[in-house]
């Protein structure tokens, strides 16, 4: 939606570009309910939603809240009304600036758009019928809605819609675009559409007095809240159903990577399963030193099972849990280990069971 002003036909009815006369979209709806106040259709955004919700005064109620993340500005400062030939569950919406509306009007508000018939859909395809003025279209759309552009752009916005069916009601169109041309006898306004009246809520002919008013702010505000309310109640179901298919799908994949793992282990168990083995940083003494202890370990020296080793990045020492076949093969193993230029430090030693265990911290000699 727009704020520019419309371009309308001058004034004897003839179209700007030299084409045939054709009485404009104003001149057309202010004869069909003569007295009438004309909102240029570039001011008046048309939209087509669902809105569940059932009594006139409630969907009217309800609207700005079920199209709020449809619109361009806070819906505090935007006016809507709903078409009266649209029934539940759906909703087609006229959505215009406050400032734009006539200030508590006498006479019926008509949006500029509605004086184009909306087009039947054709074969299940989107219709658009179009009503040239010069260097301005209006377009209806098959679903009620429609909108205003410069006619140069109709091309364009033709193109992104699908390329759907096409009437020409007033003139011919830019090229190059191919239309149904009828506007030899364009069809006249729907009467639905004629009493498309803009004056709802607050505007409305029981909402002058300010009690009224805010009984009917009131009363939005509790709409609001029960349609987001229900909105959020089947979003929270949609987004249930979505979980259950993702827990499952990542079960899926979680089996085929960690056989007998799954999601019930929690994340730090996952984690450290899924974890590669840590890798020495380049230019580390981690190499260095393990070959070192390697090399002061062979030959001679007592047979030793290492259960487990680790590198402690910090301290630059390399940690080994190690077993023997006695307390004195383990101070065996700390003497070929100092031989060799290395710091050995041990912690408490245990025996048992014909086997001595020990831990080991090795690092370089200082």
């Amino acid at each position: 939606m727009t704020d520019q002003k419309s371009d309308p036909a001058a004034p004897d009815g003839s179209a700007k570009d030299g084409g045939p006369a054709f009485a404009s979209l104003r001149d057309r709806l202010v004869a069909a309910r003569p007295g009438a106040v004309v909102i240029a259709a570039e001011r008046v955004g048309l939209i087509r939603f669902d809105l569940p919700v059932r009594g006139r005064r409630r969907r009217i109620q309800a609207a700005p809240f079920a199209i709020e993340d449809r619109l361009s500005e806070p819906p505090a400062s935007l006016h809507c009304a709903l078409h009266p030939g649209i029934r539940p569950p759906e909703a087609l919406a006229a959505v215009v600036r406050h400032d734009a509306m006539p200030d508590r009007p006498a006479a019926p508000v008509l949006v500029e758009t509605m004086a184009v018939p909306a087009p039947p859909a054709r074969d299940g395809r989107t219709a658009w019928a179009a009503w040239r003025e010069g260097p301005r279209v209006v377009v209806r759309v098959s679903d009620g809605s429609g909108f205003a552009a410069r006619s140069d752009q109709l091309a364009i916005l033709w193109r992104i819609a699908g390329r759907p069916a096409l009437t020409s009601l007033a003139g011919p169109l830019p090229d190059p675009l191919e239309a149904e041309d009828l506007s030899h006898a364009p069809p006249p306004p729907d009467a639905a559409d004629l009493a498309f009246d803009l004056r709802q809520g607050a505007l409305s002919a029981d909402a002058r007095d300010w009690p009224t008013v805010a009984r009917i702010a009131a009363a939005a505000v509790v709409a609001g809240l029960v349609l987001h309310l229900g909105i959020a109640a089947l979003d929270r179901a949609a987004l249930a159903r979505i979980a259950a298919a993702d827990r499952a799908e990542v079960e899926i994949r979680l089996a085929e990577r960690l056989p007998g793992a799954s999601l019930g282990m929690g994340v730090p168990a996952l984690v450290e399963r899924l974890a590669p083995a840590p890798a020495a940083p380049s230019g580390s003494a981690f190499l260095p030193l393990l070959g070192a202890s390697a090399a002061a370990l062979l030959g001679d020296a007592p047979d030793l099972d290492v259960q487990r080793l680790s590198w402690d990045a910090a301290s630059g020492d390399l940690v080994m849990d190690v077993t023997a076949a006695s307390l004195e093969d383990l101070q065996r193993i700390e003497r070929r280990l100092s031989e060799r230029g290395l710091a050995v430090s041990s912690g408490a030693a245990t025996a048992g069971d014909g086997t001595a265990r020990a831990d080991l911290r090795i690092g370089a000699a200082p």
